[in-house]
């Protein structure tokens, strides 16, 4: 039997497959980034002798790199009747979970 509150549960595991999936792209896009703006400094620094300072302007794009990451999180993240329907399979329900009636607007 599916406990009363399993919209709700389902709700807090979305959320947390979000904060999951948006700390995974981060990290993956701010490192690539990061090692792109690594070998321009070490470049400018070398060939022109630039001060450091002047080079923060690649901190810029750890920003940018959130907002592609939520983004990209929004965009894979599956829909609830999706994500029933992986639960569903995973615990083993045989469809019990995915034909739970939906809420309803109040009559």
């Amino acid at each position: 039997m599916v406990s009363p509150d399993w919209r709700q549960n389902l709700g807090r595991f979305r959320l947390r497959l979000a904060i999951v999936l948006t700390l995974r792209n981060f990290l993956r896009l701010s490192f690539a980034w990061l090692m792109i703006c690594a070998v321009f400094i070490v470049l400018l620094r070398v060939v022109w002798l630039i001060a450091p300072a002047s080079l923060l302007w690649g901190l810029a794009g750890v920003s940018a790199a959130a907002i592609v990451a939520g983004y990209l999180a929004y965009r894979s993240l599956p829909s609830g009747d999706q994500l029933r329907a992986a639960l569903d399979r995973y615990w083993g329900m045989g469809g019990l979970l995915p034909q739970q009636p939906l809420p309803t607007a109040a009559r």
